[in-house]
């Protein structure tokens, strides 16, 4: 008798009963963080250098805007002395971050480059005479690091192609053709 009042009980309790309720509501949603390692929140940029370039006499940057969990989108500036040229160099790229969240861990960048030369000009003295326009693709993959402060070390490798696409006499073997590609750059993430 004891076992059909504790059943009919349990019926009644699961007939009856209120849906149990929590301090939140159900519009509450977690925003301040991605992950347990996100102590600052969700970034939303990175301004990076690569001091190996720029220990080569290179001067530029890159920064990179998140546009979502585990992609950021990047351009990039350089200014090099090259063969008796000024070069510029601009590029246009993604961050893929297939593992965790953007600028942590194993990444992959594919680019678009465009390349820019202006060989010095005797008569005048600047840098506007005969030059090279060039314009390539390239990729690495890698590895970021970033702390919760907000430094980031991102290492990786890759390769890239140019196509010379108007040269006025200038040298173009620097630009033009297969090269490897070393992505070794240090930052701070916003």
């Amino acid at each position: 008798m004891k076992i059909w009042i504790a059943l009919a009980a349990a019926v009644a309790a699961l007939v009856l009963g209120r849906r149990g309720r929590a301090a939140e509501t159900p519009s509450d949603v977690e925003t301040d963080h991605i992950d347990a390692a996100d102590d600052a929140g969700p970034p939303t940029a990175a301004v990076l250098v690569d001091p190996i370039a720029m220990s080569f006499g290179q001067l530029g940057g890159e920064v990179d805007v998140v546009v979502g969990e585990k992609i950021a989108l990047g351009v990039e500036g350089d200014w090099t002395a090259l063969e008796g040229a000024t070069v510029v160099h601009a590029a246009l790229g993604a961050s893929f971050f297939p593992q965790y969240f953007v600028f942590h861990g194993f990444y992959l960048r594919p680019e678009v480059e465009w390349w820019m030369s202006a060989a010095p000009n005797a008569a005048s003295g600047s840098a506007l005479g005969a030059g090279v326009a060039a314009a390539g693709v390239a990729m690495a993959m890698g590895y970021e690091w970033t702390l919760p402060c907000g430094a980031t070390v991102r290492l990786g490798a890759g390769a890239s192609y140019a196509k010379v696409l108007a040269a006025d006499g200038a040298a173009t073997t620097a630009i033009d053709g297969l090269r490897p590609r070393l992505d070794a750059s240090i930052g701070w993430v916003l």
